[in-house]
């Protein structure tokens, strides 16, 4: 039987981003990244998951151990275990797909007082909502 679901709605509301998570499962995680205009995701890195970043909409200041790029839609960034890194939505919200391996909360490392925090506590999921794309 085919069975059609909608991705699970992460809200990370004091980083200003919402995730939707298409798929995560051992072998491969898909997401859309939402991500407003002047907020940051913190400064962390993955042990395990490599990810892969692509700019759909917006401009997105993307540090990477300390070096910093400016990403305008349609370009790619290979992010490697280990890396360090955080992005930030610059002139309007921003829309990045991210593919990568398993996504496991637990192999998100943060690197400041806090933001593991403000990005990991008080977040809203949601299964139902309204598709605003």
């Amino acid at each position: 039987m085919v069975e059609l679901k909608r991705p699970l709605m992460v809200d990370r509301t004091q980083i200003g981003m919402t995730e939707y998570w298409i798929v995560n499962i051992p072998q491969y995680c898909g997401k859309i990244l939402y991500l407003k205009k002047g907020y940051t995701c913190p400064l962390h890195y993955h042990k395990d998951k490599h990810e892969t970043f692509f700019i759909w909409k917006g401009k997105v200041e993307m540090e990477v151990d300390g070096e910093k790029v400016i990403m305008k839609p349609g370009d790619v960034l290979v992010m490697e275990q280990g890396k360090k890194h955080k992005f930030t939505a610059l002139e309007e919200d921003a829309v990045i797909f991210e593919f990568s391996g398993e996504h496991k909360e637990e192999d998100s490392y943060f690197l400041e007082e806090g933001d593991k925090d403000k990005a990991l506590k008080n977040v809203v999921i949601k299964e139902e909502y309204p598709w605003t794309f």
